[in-house]
């Protein structure tokens, strides 16, 4: 859904960063796929590799760690809006 942009780019600064940590594999895919579609267009740019995860996400959730347990990976992503 690519009106997501919008609420985002509403809520955070001037260059601010979208972090994202899932360990659901379509949930990853369907945000690439609205940044790569969608983003560009709209000031968004993939920061890569992602900035170290113990800088902005130091804790593990308690769903986090039960994936982990039952062998799914933790895929990390984060963007950066810099305005259309």
């Amino acid at each position: 859904q690519p009106d997501t942009l919008p609420c985002l780019e509403r809520v955070l600064k001037c260059n601010g960063m979208l972090y994202l940590a899932t360990d659901d594999v379509a949930f990853d895919e369907w945000c690439r796929d609205i940044f790569d579609e969608h983003g560009k267009e709209r000031g968004w740019y993939e920061i890569q590799p992602c900035p170290d995860r113990s800088d902005w996400l130091p804790a593990i959730s308690t769903y986090e760690e039960k994936g982990v347990k039952e062998g799914r990976c933790i895929n990390l992503r984060c963007w950066r809006h810099l305005g259309p």
